[in-house]
């Protein structure tokens, strides 16, 4: 895995009707992997995993998405030590 700066989520809106893809918009300039990305059920919310070579590093992103602009905002952001650590707002 790529673990230098740079690391780009893009986000892509699907057309059924017409079968096409297009590029809406992206987050850039993460310092570190992103490992893992996740949708809330509704929609409305994108979750960004950062991980880092130090325990202490990893990081949990939350966007909240607008599908009227669609456009992302950081509304939160959290670092852990590992899944079963508890977490504080960072």
């Amino acid at each position: 895995a790529n673990t230098g700066a740079g690391q780009n989520v893009q986000l892509y809106r699907y057309n059924a009707v017409a079968n096409t893809v297009t590029l809406i918009g992206s987050l850039s300039g993460f310092a570190r992997a992103i490992t893992a990305l996740d949708w809330s059920n509704t929609g409305d919310c994108l979750m960004v995993g950062i991980g880092s070579t130090v325990a202490t590093e990893n990081k949990l992103q939350v966007y909240a998405y607008n599908n009227a602009t669609a456009s992302l905002t950081l509304i939160n952001g959290s670092t852990f030590t590992n899944a079963a650590a508890t977490s504080s707002t960072g």
